[in-house]
């Protein structure tokens, strides 16, 4: 991958940089809404990463969660749930919101079900 060109936004450049990943390096939409329903329904369980964090620790800021082999990382937009901005394995595959689109694994889990969805977000504010 090229560096960063002058004048360039380096968000620009990182998305570049993905868009060069080989398929098998992301994490598959499905596997994360798979994760997901598992978090909702209770069958996985999630905690902070660093207890020093919680979720409503800073103002618009990345909180980071682990369940199982995952770190799942949430954006806090003004003190609230606004979306999940990256999931990444333990094996290093990994994908962030600009990878799904509108066809997000959070968004597919809240059309499927308006209740589970809401599950999963209490599971990831009650985590500690």
């Amino acid at each position: 991958m090229d560096k960063i060109r002058p004048g360039e936004d380096p968000l620009d450049w990182y998305r570049r940089y993905r868009a060069t990943l080989p398929a098998e390096r992301k994490l598959p939409r499905e596997e994360v809404l798979a994760l997901l329903r598992c978090i909702a329904t209770g069958q996985t369980q999630v905690r902070l990463k660093d207890s020093r964090f919680p979720f409503h620790s800073g103002y618009c800021n990345h909180i980071w969660f682990l369940a199982e082999q995952y770190t799942i990382v949430v954006f806090n937009d003004c003190g609230a749930w606004d979306y999940i901005e990256a999931v990444e394995a333990e094996d290093g595959r990994d994908a962030e919101f600009d990878d799904w689109g509108l066809a997000n694994p959070e968004s597919l889990l809240e059309h499927e079900s308006p209740r589970l969805y809401q599950q999963l977000v209490k599971a990831f504010l009650a985590a500690r």
